[in-house]
């Protein structure tokens, strides 16, 4: 309590009353921080200065002859311990930094390998499928498009023309060769009329010749009505395989083979009641589309109608 009235009686004094350095002492202080407190400072060019330098030095001499109490063993282990300590600590986080850094060595790990192979056979097993799968029923769906309005074209020719499906009369005056004629411009007519625009007889990037798609071989063009056709029987569809195989210059695989147009899946056929089913064997009522029934082996695979029942379409 003494020593804190004593410190408040301080803090309450008037200034005038405080001691204080005189100002040739304190310049001297400032002398000697400034250049050390050895015996080596060097000397002042003033001597007023230098006088009052001397002093404070022989004052402050005092103080090494004062007796202190050596430091403490414990008290230095104890610092130079904690200093250990922290050096160690210090060390310790530093490595720990660097395993967290990413290697530069190599920027192939096994997993990223087995995470790479996996997403590599996802994509060649499950979406090279996919994505064929599309593109299949996509090209499926143009093609019921096109035969679609190719037999809505049909029945308006024949309800113009006395029910009789379109023929080019001049095409019927030459031998019937498919492979060098193709026996698909008789679609054309319907074009000439005005009944169908042009492109929808073509797929898109096909530049074979004739049109995209196979027209049925009348057997006796004078009744090639669409009444007596039937509603089950096809008209129309898509390319023949066996004549496009013979055109590129390829050996037939076989009578059941789908069209090219589907890479071989199947086909899309235009029936009589102007329908667009899609048949995975080229086979109607057990009458096989792309073939003559009753074709001599000696003749072309492809050849006329030899009855009624008879049904072909070709390109």
């Amino acid at each position: 309590m003494d020593d804190q009235a004593d410190t408040n009686n301080q803090e309450n004094q008037p200034e005038a009353d405080i001691l204080r350095l005189s100002p040739e002492t304190a310049k001297a202080v400032d002398h000697l921080l400034e250049d050390g407190l050895g015996t080596d400072s060097p000397s002042s060019d003033d001597p007023e200065l230098q006088q009052q330098s001397d002093a404070v030095k022989a004052v402050l001499g005092l103080l090494d002859h004062y007796p202190v109490e050596d430091a403490s063993e414990e008290l230095l282990d104890a610092t130079l311990a904690r200093i250990d300590r922290h050096e160690a600590e210090l060390q310790t986080r530093m490595q720990l930094a660097s395993v967290d850094q990413p290697k530069t060595t190599s920027r192939w790990r096994m997993p990223d390998f087995i995470a790479t192979a996996a997403a590599m056979f996802l994509a060649v097993g499950i979406g090279l499928p996919v994505y064929q799968s599309i593109q299949h029923n996509n090209k499926m769906g143009q093609s019921q498009t096109r035969l679609g309005s190719i037999g809505t074209a049909i029945a308006g020719f024949s309800t113009d023309n006395s029910g009789m499906m379109p023929l080019d009369k001049l095409a019927l005056e030459t031998p019937f060769d498919p492979i060098n004629t193709p026996h698909s411009n008789h679609l054309n007519v319907l074009t000439d009329n005005g009944h169908l625009e042009q492109d929808h007889l073509k797929f898109a990037g096909d530049t074979g010749p004739g049109t995209s798609f196979s027209y049925r071989v009348p057997f006796d063009p004078r009744t090639f009505r669409l009444q007596q056709i039937g509603a089950d029987s096809p008209i129309a569809g898509d390319r023949n395989p066996i004549i496009w195989r013979i055109r590129t210059q390829k050996s037939p695989s076989g009578h059941l083979e789908g069209s090219p147009t589907h890479d071989g899946r199947g086909q899309v056929v235009l029936m009589g009641d102007l329908s667009t089913p899609w048949h995975v064997v080229p086979v109607v009522k057990l009458d096989q589309i792309w073939t003559t029934q009753e074709c001599p082996d000696s003749a072309m695979p492809i050849c006329l109608p030899r009855n009624r029942n008879d049904v072909i379409l070709v390109d």
